[in-house]
C-alpha cells in the first residue's frame, strides 16, 4: 500500500464541530448526503460531489473539481497519526510548488466514541498551502487519528484557498459524520 505521504496528496496533483457524530437513523444536514462505502464507514458529503477512488482512497469531489474530500486509512504498522502527518508534511513540503505549512500539530479531543481519547493525545492535523498545476493556491487539512474500532484514518480536505472560509460547514459536517464501522460516533471534536 503506498504510505501516507504518497496518499495525502490533496488530489490527484502530486498533491468548532460537534463532539458527537450521527445517531443512528439521524439525517445528513441540508445539502449533504450520507455516503456508506464498502470499506465499512459512513460520512456525510455534499449533495452533488462526486464519489470515485485512486489507489487505496476515497475522493469526493466538487463539480468544478476545485475542492474535494479525501479518505484513507494509515496502514503503516506501528505509525502514530503525528507520524503519518510528519510524513505527509515531508513529502508535500517536498513535491509541492510553493508549499506553506500553516500547522502541524497533536490537536486535544474530546474523547467521542469514533475517535481518540483526550489523553491518548493520538489525533493530529496537518494544514497547509500549495500551488496547484492551474496557479491556484489550494488550502488543505488532514486530520489523522485512531478510531474507536483502532483503524487509523485521515480525513483530508481541500479547497482552492480564496474559498477556504466559505468551506468550513464541509469541513465541520467531514469531521462530525465520519462514522468507522459500526460505531456511529464522530472522530473526535477539536477544542
Amino acid at each position: 500500500a503506498p504510505s501516507a505521504s504518497a496518499r495525502a496528496t490533496g488530489g490527484p496533483t502530486p498533491s468548532s464541530p460537534g463532539a458527537a457524530g450521527p445517531s443512528p437513523g439521524a439525517s445528513p444536514p441540508a445539502g449533504f448526503r450520507r455516503v456508506r462505502e464498502p470499506a465499512g464507514y459512513s460520512v456525510d458529503v455534499p449533495d452533488s460531489w462526486q464519489r470515485d477512488t485512486e489507489r487505496d482512497s476515497v475522493f469526493f469531489r466538487a463539480d468544478d473539481d476545485d475542492s474535494l474530500i479525501q479518505i484513507y486509512e494509515l496502514t503503516e504498522p506501528g505509525m502514530t497519526p503525528f507520524a503519518a502527518m510528519e510524513e505527509t508534511d515531508a513529502y508535500v513540503s517536498a513535491q509541492a510548488d510553493e508549499y506553506r505549512q500553516i500547522r502541524l500539530e497533536r490537536v486535544r479531543t474530546d474523547g467521542a466514541a469514533g475517535g481518540d481519547s483526550a489523553e491518548s493525545g493520538d489525533t493530529a492535523e496537518l494544514e497547509y498551502t500549495h500551488l496547484t498545476q492551474d496557479d491556484t493556491v489550494r488550502h488543505t487539512l488532514v486530520r489523522g487519528f485512531t478510531a474507536a474500532n483502532s483503524v487509523r484514518y485521515a480525513l483530508l480536505f481541500a479547497a482552492p484557498d480564496d474559498e477556504w472560509a466559505g468551506h468550513q460547514e464541509i469541513l465541520e459536517v467531514l469531521h462530525t459524520s465520519f462514522c468507522p464501522g459500526e460505531i456511529c460516533a464522530a472522530p473526535p471534536h477539536v477544542e
